[in-house]
């Protein structure tokens, strides 16, 4: 990937998504794609875009968590706000909470790699 200035994605010979590598890695056509680059791979949770698409809310347990998305996000999201979606979220994203930061976004995770 990092040599290419064009990646295919294939599925069963069938064409999943074509673009360069930053497009692939960060825009994802489907959960296929989205799963198959990347180690380790992405992780997936069962969302819903907030009426107002700023957010989207997964389950952590029984409580909600709203994760905020980016301008850029919310502009790409705002058609689906207020329906379910799946999450998908790179390993890179994560980062260690600490006893001072109690924002909102935190989640309960185990890490297996």
């Amino acid at each position: 990937m990092t040599l290419a200035d064009k990646i295919v994605v294939m599925r069963g010979g069938v064409i999943e998504q074509a673009g360069t590598p930053d497009q692939v890695y960060n825009q994802p056509s489907s959960v296929f794609v989205a799963g198959f680059i990347g180690s380790p791979t992405m992780n997936f949770v069962k969302g819903r875009v907030d009426a107002d698409a700023n957010t989207v809310v997964v389950n952590d347990h029984g409580r909600d968590v709203r994760l905020t998305l980016s301008p850029a996000q919310t502009l790409r999201y705002s058609a689906r706000a207020g329906t379910e979606v799946v999450v998908g979220i790179r390993p890179e994203h994560f980062a260690p909470a600490s006893a001072t930061n109690t924002s909102a976004g935190q989640i309960t995770a185990r890490v297996d790699v």
